[in-house]
């Protein structure tokens, strides 16, 4: 490929419509919304089979992005929430009250931010360890 295709293929990324993720939260359950153009993805996992939950920092730059993943037993169907989707805020809010023993943001969310631009991979809820917790 030569330089001037790689600078059209750049150029032509640069139009295209950036993906729009969103989350929304109801009484049993979150569903996350990936929408690029006229195409709408939806993921959705209830509550009650939340079984692990990770937040961890990406580097972007010049800033940093909060992001928490959370999943069931099935490995191949976690979700990834990020600080910039909307519905987000409402979203880390609505974790503690949902799922049993899942710890509120301000147990978590300040380990997670410091220091700067280091990843701070960081487990914040396991359901083997809240249902130990609680029995």
């Amino acid at each position: 490929m030569s330089k001037m295709d790689e600078v059209r293929k750049w150029l032509r990324n640069l139009r295209q419509e950036q993906a729009r993720f969103s989350v929304r939260c109801d009484e049993t359950g979150f569903t996350q919304f990936v929408q690029q153009g006229e195409d709408i993805q939806s993921s959705r996992l209830s509550w009650d089979e939340v079984t692990e939950a990770f937040a961890y920092k990406r580097d972007c730059f010049s800033v940093d992005q909060i992001c928490i993943i959370l999943g069931i037993s099935d490995p191949t169907h976690w979700i990834e929430v990020r600080e910039d989707d909307d519905g987000y805020q409402h979203f880390i809010q609505q974790l503690p009250i949902r799922i049993a023993c899942f710890p509120a943001p301000d147990e978590w969310l300040e380990r997670v931010r410091l220091p700067p631009f280091a990843p701070q991979w960081t487990q914040i809820y396991a359901k083997d360890q809240a249902d130990d917790r609680t029995s």
